[in-house]
């Protein structure tokens, strides 16, 4: 649980942007659940917080902005590299979605690049990853990694009892420097 510890203590204060809210609320047909978050530690498109705030441009890729989580907490991002290396040393990654009690509504990861890795943690009952293909495919990732092309198939989470985090690991859809 050094993990789930590491990321429920640093991110205690986090907030869903407005898109992912809005993802939520759309595909949920209600408001976002209190104390429950999905934010990402990478890089975006969008360059602009607020009409007085801009994102740090990337230094690894071309046109993409870091995200705020990803500049303030770099030796989060890079203990949790450490953790996919240990157990997964041959995938490859830039961007890490963080959802805390966060339930993913029906939707496919258009921005990303191949194939994702991902991972439950908590102590929660439920929250089986579904993947819509020819016949759902109903995955089971409470401390079990999962490989999975989310670019390509629809998926969704299913509801749960307790508290769930869940770390997805990907590449995004953009241009190296």
């Amino acid at each position: 649980m050094i993990i789930y510890d590491l990321i429920t203590n640093t991110f205690k204060d986090a907030r869903s942007g407005t898109a992912r809210r809005k993802m939520y609320e759309n595909g949920h047909n209600k408001k976002q659940i209190r104390g429950s978050y999905s934010i990402t530690l990478g890089h975006t498109f969008r360059g602009y917080l607020s009409a007085t705030k801009n994102r740090k441009p990337s230094d690894l890729f071309k046109s993409l902005f870091e995200t705020v989580y990803y500049t303030r907490n770099k030796d989060v991002y890079d203990d949790l590299k450490k953790f996919v290396k240990k157990y997964r040393p041959n995938f490859e990654f830039t961007e890490i979605q963080i959802n805390y009690n966060w339930q993913s509504p029906k939707h496919k990861d258009t921005l990303n690049y191949g194939e994702s890795l991902i991972i439950g943690l908590g102590d929660y009952q439920g929250g089986e990853l579904v993947i819509e293909k020819d016949e759902d495919e109903i995955h089971d990732i409470n401390c079990k990694f999962l490989k999975f092309n989310g670019g390509k198939y629809t998926h969704y989470t299913k509801p749960w009892k307790g508290n769930r985090l869940s770390l997805v690991f990907y590449n995004i859809n953009g241009s190296k420097k």
